[in-house]
């Protein structure tokens, strides 16, 4: 966390009862993720196209390798299968969509409408946005998006590092549900 905040600032007794760590450690220096309104009663958080290209070219570097090699080598056949696996496995990952759905009054992670809700829509009490640093090679400030539930748990939803993409799905999202935004960025 990069400062310390006064949830009094929001004015609702459940900010006070409200966790204002981070939820996770991880998170990308750049946009991964943007909310699109696919139907009318229906948002989801869904990978940008960057990041799917980043992905595909895993793909193309092992299917580069396997080509440039014609497969002579074992150890090259595996090193570009491997690159295949990595971008195609990173491709499924990535297709697991946030999903909001206002007919089936529900939120859910996953690739179905099937799968188990993971809240009830009238549950969410408020989006808290925070700012946290992240430390690896690089060191970077990356900003999550967070559901605050009517009992003052918290799910994390996104977690990247465009401040201006996450405050703006913020506020869209906080509008199709009609929730605030306790926007702790700064």
């Amino acid at each position: 966390m990069i400062n310390e905040i006064n949830p009094m600032m929001f004015n609702d007794p459940l900010a006070l009862k409200t966790d204002w760590k981070q939820c996770n450690m991880l998170g990308s220096n750049f946009c991964s993720e943007k909310l699109v309104r696919t139907e009318p009663n229906r948002a989801e958080f869904r990978s940008t196209n960057g990041v799917l290209a980043m992905y595909i070219g895993f793909i193309a570097v092992g299917s580069a390798i396997l080509i440039l090699s014609k497969l002579s080598s074992i150890e090259a056949i595996l090193f570009g299968l491997m690159f295949i696996l990595i971008g195609a496995g990173l491709i499924l990952f990535a297709n697991k969509h946030t999903v909001f759905d206002k007919t089936t009054s529900s939120f859910f992670k996953g690739r179905k409408k099937a799968e188990k809700a993971s809240a009830i829509l009238s549950n969410i009490h408020a989006i808290q946005l925070i700012a946290k640093i992240v430390r690896g090679k690089k060191i970077y400030y990356c900003y999550e998006l967070n559901l605050v539930l009517n009992n003052a748990e918290r799910i994390n939803i996104i977690s990247h590092g465009n401040k201006k993409r996450i405050r703006a799905d913020a506020h869209t999202l906080s509008e199709f549900l009609a929730v605030p935004v306790w926007d702790a960025i700064e």
